[in-house]
């Protein structure tokens, strides 16, 4: 959709509006059709712009001291890895996202990572070099790893980190990285996992050449506490995402999973503790007349267009 098309869009018709939505362009919390419009075009321009750049420099300056360059920039062919994953899962497939092979490494276990730029509402993505030429490195897979950033990508506008990672990682192979991924949602959460364990190693070295006569015991409860703290919080925001999930497939709605990824942790949090199906509706016509973002939603999933 071109920045015409979206300019005239009128505010009653849904099921355009609903195909920026299709494309990983959501609604935002609070967004009225004028506000999501607004967005919309100004990410276009943005998407213009350094498409514009690169045709006519063959790089970009976007993001300081890390040149992108336009052979470095990553094809459809293999963008198509990742939306056939996102749209199983989540019923969006982007591929206006530019993603660049990254030379550079930010760190010996990096594998990919978004930036964006919330006051242009733009978002771009890199990976590892290494990728451009195989489909797995070290532990990443190549389709997983873009599918994870698309899914930050598209969930931007929601503004929710609490489910963000958990969203992120439930598409992957990996029954592990399924489970633990959510935990990190910080990093503050990365250094209470990792700091205790590491104040635990100095300290046991220290003990054991005489450096300090103190007892090891109290870093041990910290090394376990702080971690067994994570997985309590992750495990607590999962069982309300699962019981959400079940609740919307009991009232007979199907993708349940893709109209939560459009969700914020307190709408899911809402959802999973409703008892029937008119509770349901009743509460998404509420919701529908403060926003565009549920008209989108109901249209998509338990609206006309399931009906046609």
């Amino acid at each position: 959709m071109n920045k015409e098309e979206i300019q005239s869009l009128d505010p009653s018709d849904i099921a355009k509006f609903a195909e920026l939505d299709s494309a990983g362009i959501l609604a935002g919390p609070g967004e009225n059709a004028g506000k999501f419009k607004e967005r919309a075009l100004k990410l276009i321009s943005s998407l213009d712009e350094i498409n514009t750049e690169l045709s006519e420099k063959g790089k970009t300056d976007l993001v300081d001291s890390i040149p992108l360059k336009k052979e470095d920039r990553i094809n459809t062919e293999i963008l198509e890895e990742a939306t056939e994953i996102n749209k199983r899962f989540y019923d969006f497939s982007i591929n206006w996202v530019p993603g660049f092979f990254l030379s550079k490494s930010l760190g010996i276990f990096w594998g990919g990572c978004a930036i964006s730029f919330e006051e242009s509402q733009f978002t771009i993505f890199l990976i590892r070099a290494s990728f451009a030429k195989q489909k797995k490195w070290f532990l990443y897979r190549r389709d997983e790893l873009l599918s994870h950033e698309l899914c930050h990508i598209a969930r931007m506008p929601i503004g929710d980190k609490l489910y963000e990672e958990f969203f992120a990682y439930r598409s992957s192979p990996s029954g592990f990285r399924r489970y633990f991924g959510s935990c990190f949602r910080t990093q503050a959460d990365s250094l209470i996992f990792v700091i205790p364990i590491f104040l635990l190693l100095i300290m046991q070295i220290l003990i054991t050449f005489s450096v300090i006569k103190i007892p090891i015991y109290p870093f041990w409860i910290l090394a376990v506490l702080f971690p067994l703290y994570l997985l309590t919080k992750n495990q607590i925001l999962r069982k309300i995402a699962f019981r959400a999930i079940g609740k919307l497939e009991s009232f007979g709605i199907l993708k349940a999973k893709a109209i939560l990824f459009r969700c914020t942790a307190r709408e899911i949090s809402e959802i999973s503790g409703m008892n029937n199906v008119e509770e349901f509706s009743k509460w998404v016509s509420e919701m529908e007349t403060r926003e565009i973002r549920w008209k989108i939603i109901r249209w998509k999933y338990f609206g006309k267009a399931n009906k046609s």
